[in-house]
C-alpha cells in the first residue's frame, strides 16, 4: 500500500528521500524502543507497540480522506510502515531468542520465519484479488485488524512462555549490572569492545545498501511499467505470491540442511552470491521489458534469501550475546 501510493501520486524523484527518512526515524524510534522496552516484559512491549501502530494505521487511513496527494502524508505513510516493520522483526526475533535456548533455535528459527512467508502467499493474493474492488487505500483497514489479531497471539504467547519470561526477568533483575534506565551511550561502548557485534554491524551495513539500490531499481521500474496504482498494487500482490512460495519452499527444504550440514557461513554467503549474479542481469538487460523482469528477480532474490536462509541463519549469531543485551544490541 505505501510503497504503491507513494510510486503513483508521488513524484519520483522523492523517492531515494523515503530511504533518508526511514533511516533517521528506524534510528530514532529503535532507540526510543531500547529505552521503553527495557522497562517492560517483552510480551507486554509487544503488545502495546502493535496497539500503537493500528491507531497510527486507522489515522493515516483517515488522513487519506483529506490529503489524498500530500507528500508529507505519503511520505509519512511510507516511513511509517518501514519504522513498524523493523521494529516488529526485531521484538519477534528477540522474544524468539529469550524463549528458546540454541539447540532450540537451530531447530526451530527455519520454520518459526516461515509464518512471514505463508503470509507473503495468502495476502499477496488477498491484495490481488481485491484490490480493484476495495481499492489500494482501503488495504489499510486490514493491516490495522491483523494488527490487532497479532497483539491477541503475542497475549496467548506471554501465557505459554510466562516461566521463561519470568525467568528471564528475574535473571536480569539479579545480575544488578543492568541500569533500570538503558544509557545510549554505554550501550555503543558494550557493543564496540565486542568484536563479534561490530562484525554483525559490518556485514548488516553492506546488505543494507546493496538491498536499497535493488529496492530502488525495482521500484522505479516497476512504477514505469503499470498505469494505475490497483494495477500496480495488483503486480506487487502477485510479486509477493510467488517470491512467498519460492521462501516457502527454501525454509522448509532447504535451510535447516543448509545450517545442519555446511554451516552458519555457507548460509550467509547465498545472500551475496545471487544479488551479484542478478545485478548483472540487470545490466545486461536491453529492452524495458527485460529490465522490469531482471529488476523483479533481483527484488524477488532479495526478498526469497533474506527472508527464508539469510535471516534464521543470522538471528543465530545473536545467540552467544548476553539476553540482557541482545534486544538493545540490535537495536
Amino acid at each position: 500500500v505505501s510503497s504503491t501510493l507513494f510510486l503513483k501520486r508521488i513524484d519520483p524523484k522523492y523517492l531515494p528521500l523515503t530511504y533518508v527518512a526511514s533511516a533517521i526515524f528506524i534510528s530514532i524510534f529503535s532507540m526510543v524502543y531500547t529505552k521503553i522496552g527495557g522497562k517492560f516484559r517483552r510480551d507486554k512491549t509487544i503488545i502495546g507497540s502493535f496497539a500503537v501502530f493500528a491507531i497510527v494505521t486507522f489515522g493515516l487511513r483517515g488522513a487519506l480522506e483529506i490529503a489524498a496527494n500530500s507528500l508529507l502524508l505519503m511520505g509519512t505513510l511510507f516511513v511509517f510502515v518501514e519504522v513498524m516493520g523493523t521494529i516488529a522483526i526485531i521484538q519477534f526475533w528477540t522474544f524468539a531468542n529469550d524463549v528458546f535456548t540454541t539447540r532450540e533455535a537451530k531447530r526451530l528459527f527455519a520454520f518459526m520465519g516461515a509464518g512471514g512467508t505463508i503470509a507473503s502467499i495468502v495476502f499477496g493474493g488477498i491484495v490481488r484479488s481485491t484490490v480493484e474492488i476495495i481499492g489500494t487505500p482501503n488495504l489499510l483497514f486490514l493491516m490495522a485488524g491483523l494488527l490487532i489479531f497479532c497483539m491477541f497471539i503475542v497475549f496467548q504467547l506471554g501465557h505459554i512462555f510466562q516461566k521463561e519470561l519470568e525467568s528471564l526477568e528475574k535473571r536480569e533483575n539479579a545480575s544488578g549490572s543492568e541500569p533500570e534506565t538503558p544509557n545510549l551511550i554505554e550501550d555503543f561502548k558494550q557493543l564496540i569492545k565486542s568484536s563479534h557485534l561490530i562484525t554483525v554491524a559490518a556485514s548488516l551495513v553492506v546488505i543494507s545498501t546493496v538491498v536499497i539500490i535493488v529496492d530502488y531499481q525495482f521500484m522505479i521500474t516497476a512504477r514505469q511499467s503499470f498505469g494505475d496504482e490497483n494495477t500496480l498494487a495488483a503486480f506487487f500482490g502477485s510479486f509477493f505470491i510467488y517470491t512467498g512460495v519460492a521462501a516457502f519452499l527454501l525454509q522448509f527444504f532447504i535451510t535447516n540442511r543448509l545450517l545442519t550440514r555446511y554451516g552458519i557461513l555457507f548460509a550467509l554467503l547465498f545472500l551475496p552470491v545471487i544479488l551479484l549474479v542478478t545485478s548483472v542481469g540487470m545490466l545486461a538487460a536491453s529492452t524495458s521489458k527485460w529490465v522490469l523482469s531482471a529488476a523483479t528477480f533481483a527484488k524477488g532474490s532479495d526478498n526469497v534469501i533474506r527472508y527464508s536462509i539469510n535471516n534464521p541463519t543470522f538471528e543465530l549469531l545473536y545467540m552467544p550475546v548476553p539476553a540482557k543485551f541482545r534486544s538493545r544490541a540490535k537495536a
